[in-house]
């Protein structure tokens, strides 16, 4: 939200929510098959350990721009331009053919997930502010709940048999 007058308040709050929701359910999918990732890709846990690092270094890259995106064009925009590629790298990941498209893969996914939890928390304190009481514990809370959504729901309709 590059002004904070400009903010319709309910939906701002809804929108956040959505995020943190967005956020959680997307890592927590991708870490309900990181299993079958490894057996499909045939990786010894130390290659998949190293694999998994990529995550972090897109993280950390990630947070070295992320308040400067935030401050520059509003957390609003950041949050729509990194949730869209972070639930379609999803799917990537998991039907990954093999290690340098998991890696490249997982280095975009951290760097998504990153600059969305960055601006997405901007954006909860803004709306936070606004609304005149906390409410950063129940965003987070529903960052929870994507991850419980999200590990269950791949569980329940799409884990293969």
């Amino acid at each position: 939200m590059t002004g904070a007058g400009e903010m319709n308040l309910p939906q701002a709050r809804w929108a956040t929510m959505a995020a943190f929701f967005i956020n959680g359910g997307a890592m927590a999918v991708w870490a309900a098959n990181i299993p079958s990732v490894r057996e499909q890709l045939r990786l010894s846990e130390t290659t998949l350990g190293f694999a998994l690092l990529a995550i972090a270094v897109g993280s950390v890259g990630a947070l070295s721009i992320a308040g400067r995106l935030s401050a520059r064009y509003g957390s609003r925009p950041v949050i729509i331009a990194t949730a869209i590629p972070t639930i379609l790298l999803v799917p990537v990941l998991i039907a990954a053919p093999n290690l340098p498209v998991l890696v490249l893969t997982l280095l975009a996914f951290g760097f998504c997930l990153s600059l969305m939890d960055v601006a997405m928390n901007a954006h909860g304190v803004m709306v936070e502010g606004r609304l005149g009481r906390p409410i950063m514990s129940s965003l987070h809370a529903l960052w929870s709940a994507g991850s419980l959504v999200g590990a269950g729901a791949w569980r329940c309709c799409c884990a293969p048999a």
